[in-house]
């Protein structure tokens, strides 16, 4: 029986109908299939001491990042977790919420707005584009964040590549890439 999914908006669904999907599936049905996917609380529980977690706010509601930080702080996970965002108004409620928290903030590139908005931030990260990225752009980006990691590595083997070796010359300090395996130096 041929793999098959169904496209369908986050954002109408309840978390029982979330955490229901076969997320395992999605990412490999031939290693995967039957995988669910976890809860932040199920996540920390599991792994909580395990990993350094780069956590999503993803979404506009008001609650989200008391919601999220709630989670954390009851693992007490705080030294071991990173915010990150697309959205700098998230990131506003993290840091009026975490004082201390360690923020990254998910943008397109790095331009003369984005730093003057990064600096209010007081940002940990300032995450890029990967195929946006320069030399220059990266060491005027560690003038408002301590580290630079790049998002958006994805298409083809060679394309994936090409923007693994674009992150690596450009001296950005990680990467979010679904294929940690391609990447060897």
């Amino acid at each position: 029986k041929p793999w098959k999914y169904e496209i369908q908006s986050v954002w109408e669904m309840a978390s029982d109908e979330l955490l229901a999907l076969d997320m395992g599936s999605w990412f490999s049905p031939y290693l995967f299939a039957g995988t669910p996917m976890l809860s932040l609380d199920q996540l920390l529980r599991a792994y909580g001491d395990d990993f350094v977690f780069h956590i999503e706010l993803k979404g506009c509601a008001p609650d989200l990042a008391a919601a999220t930080y709630a989670v954390v702080d009851a693992h007490r996970v705080h030294e071991l977790t990173i915010f990150t965002s697309f959205s700098d108004l998230q990131l506003e409620r993290m840091r009026a919420l975490a004082p201390g928290a360690r923020l990254g903030w998910l943008v397109q590139t790095i331009d003369e707005e984005i730093l003057d908005r990064a600096r209010t931030l007081d940002l940990f990260q300032l995450c890029p584009r990967a195929g946006a990225i320069s030399v220059e752009g990266i060491a005027r980006g560690r003038n408002v964040a301590s580290e630079i990691r790049v998002w958006g590595i994805g298409g083809t083997p060679q394309e994936v590549r090409a923007l693994v070796l674009q992150a690596v010359q450009s001296g950005c300090d990680g990467m979010t890439i679904n294929w940690p395996d391609w990447v060897r130096f």
